[in-house]
């Protein structure tokens, strides 16, 4: 019997020593989650790329049809990188897939058609009213000149019957 409370007095002294046991948590892992500067694009655009969830310093990926920017998460696993829109990707409807580690996040992105360049708008004239003051300067001047030679002629006429 003596032995048996020696057995229990020293199992009892050991679990004070070492104290509780510390309660164990579930860790809330919340997966790759991201999002884009911009769901309408056009083919040849950047995009920034910024999520989080990812392992500390796991190297993250957007891909459509294949990898199109890809950045590291930081220590806290968030990420910002820039992604270019292929230049020869028809418009419609894609999935552009961020993955992070085993974990992947999928953003619906509409592309549009490729912008046209227009370019400059071709000069076609002057800016300047000169030459068309000129111009009527030059009329009005033809027009009195006009008015004079008629009345020169019908004074001739009226004078010469």
């Amino acid at each position: 019997m003596n032995r048996l409370l020696i057995v229990l007095f020293v199992l009892a002294l050991a679990d004070v020593a070492t104290g509780p046991a510390a309660p164990a948590h579930a860790q809330q892992y919340q997966g790759c989650q991201a999002t884009v500067s911009d769901v309408t694009v056009a083919p040849g655009q950047t995009i920034t790329v910024t999520g989080s969830g990812a392992d500390p310093g796991d190297t993250v990926t957007a891909a459509i049809n294949s990898t199109i920017g890809s950045g590291d998460a930081d220590a806290n696993g968030n990420f910002s990188f820039p992604a270019t829109v292929p230049a020869d990707l028809s418009p419609g409807t894609y999935t552009l897939t961020v993955r992070c580690g085993d974990g992947a996040t999928d953003i619906i992105i509409e592309v549009g058609p490729t912008p046209v360049s227009t370019g400059p708008v071709p000069r076609t004239g002057s800016d300047s009213p000169v030459p068309f003051a000129k111009l009527g300067i030059a009329l009005i001047a033809a027009g009195g000149l006009a008015l004079a030679v008629s009345r020169r002629r019908r004074w001739a006429n009226v004078n010469s019957t």
